[in-house]
């Protein structure tokens, strides 16, 4: 019962949730969960063989810490629980050097 914002194809506008119905597509379609399609499909081929969508599965000497102004300071920020359903959306994690790729 929802209305559009605009007719396809006529505006754009960033959405999170578009990137998540399209990594439940390839989900659907590859019938594999998303980040181990992108993983096989995507990432190895393009020479990026420690990215990953699960920042606890990166290598340790990969991690850093993410930080958040607070009260003039920076203060540690703890990482965010990995959730699958939004990965295609907002997760991939990966070094500069396999960015490049």
């Amino acid at each position: 019962k929802k209305k559009l914002l605009f007719d396809p194809g006529t505006e754009f506008k960033y959405s999170n949730m578009a990137y998540d119905l399209l990594g439940y597509l390839i989900e659907y379609l590859s019938e594999m969960p998303f980040a181990d399609y992108l993983k096989t499909q995507i990432l190895i081929p393009a020479n990026m063989p420690t990215a990953d969508f699960d920042f606890s599965r990166l290598p340790t000497e990969l991690k850093v810490t993410p930080y958040t102004k607070s009260s003039a300071s920076l203060q540690p920020r703890k990482n965010y629980p990995y959730n699958p359903a939004h990965a295609p959306s907002s997760t991939l994690n990966a070094n500069v050097r396999e960015l490049l790729n």
